[in-house]
């Protein structure tokens, strides 16, 4: 598998709430694919982007490096526990309608495998099982190159009009 490329200091930056509110999120996504929108801040800590994007469906690549290992030379479980959140909430997010948001108010993570940075890169997707008018929930995966499972991982989140 290819090694990762982080995303420049210029790639990362805030969309204006006034123009996220007028989207739905398969839109956002859409013109966040399309280099019309950054990536979040978050992505300078934990490196990682979509890599494609549907109503209900997404999937993202993250990169490990030395800043996000653990006392013991491992990769830290908050990076799992952090693409994986991103994913997860991605997949209700692209459910949305213009004028809803999103919060997570449950993330439940379970590691299966120990991440190395040899790995280079780790791969999450997630599916949404369940868009409500105020809950929604999805369900996704973290794998290593060879297809291994690393993590897997549910969410509720609160779905809210902005």
């Amino acid at each position: 598998m290819a090694a990762f490329e982080p995303l420049g200091e210029d790639a990362t930056g805030l969309i204006r709430h006034a123009e996220l509110s007028r989207l739905s999120g398969m839109a956002f996504f859409e013109r966040h694919l399309a280099g019309e929108f950054p990536a979040p801040p978050m992505c300078r800590s934990i490196p990682m982007r979509v890599l494609h994007a549907e109503p209900g469906h997404i999937r993202m690549e993250a990169g490990p490096n030395e800043d996000h290992l653990n006392p013991m030379g491992g990769v830290h479980g908050g990076f799992a526990m952090t693409v994986l959140d991103s994913c997860l909430s991605g997949a209700v997010h692209s459910t949305l309608k213009a004028g809803q948001a999103y919060a997570t108010i449950e993330l439940k993570v379970n590691l299966v495998r120990p991440i190395d940075l040899r790995a280079g890169r780790v791969l999450a997707s997630a599916h949404s099982i369940h868009t409500g008018r105020s809950v929604a929930t999805s369900e996704g995966r973290l794998t290593d190159g060879d297809d291994r499972l690393l993590a897997f991982a549910t969410t509720t989140c609160a779905v809210f009009e902005v």
